[in-house]
């Protein structure tokens, strides 16, 4: 297995991931999943998307990207009730009580849209997706 995840540490500092299957220390900007110095991102978008009553909502992009962007986003599981003060990160997120009630949200990124969804078992509540999107440029 090649390493993938990689510090940099003192004046130049930075992380960098690489694609499955590519030496981090070896890659070039085309081969990294990510890159702290952001040399090899632009932004693309920002906005927020609202998933009500267990249902994925979707935001196009204005453009077809040759590649899914980079998201960085949270989510506001409680915006309707008390805006501002419960956020959760972007990964499935669980909660049982006695076995009988779960909930989690997700978001998909493609290269042509976001989408979002909330989804509880028991009571279908909505929430909000704060989202910025990094497109990666050649390098």
């Amino acid at each position: 297995m090649v390493p993938r995840v990689y510090f940099r540490s003192g004046i130049d500092a930075a992380l960098s991931v690489s694609r499955p299957g590519v030496d981090v220390t070896q890659a070039n900007m085309d081969q990294m999943m990510f890159d702290s110095r952001w040399s090899g991102h632009q932004f693309f978008m920002s906005g927020q998307i609202a998933s009500v009553n267990n249902q994925i909502s979707y935001v196009n992009f204005p453009v077809v990207l040759d590649s899914p962007p980079l998201f960085v986003g949270y989510c506001d599981y409680a915006y309707t009730t008390t805006p501002g003060q419960y956020y959760s990160q972007m990964q499935a997120f669980h909660y049982t009580s006695g076995g009988t009630r779960w909930w989690y949200y997700y978001a998909i990124v493609t290269s042509s849209y976001i989408g979002f969804q909330s989804y509880d078992n028991q009571t279908p509540s909505p929430a909000l997706l704060y989202f910025a999107l990094f497109r990666k440029v050649a390098g």
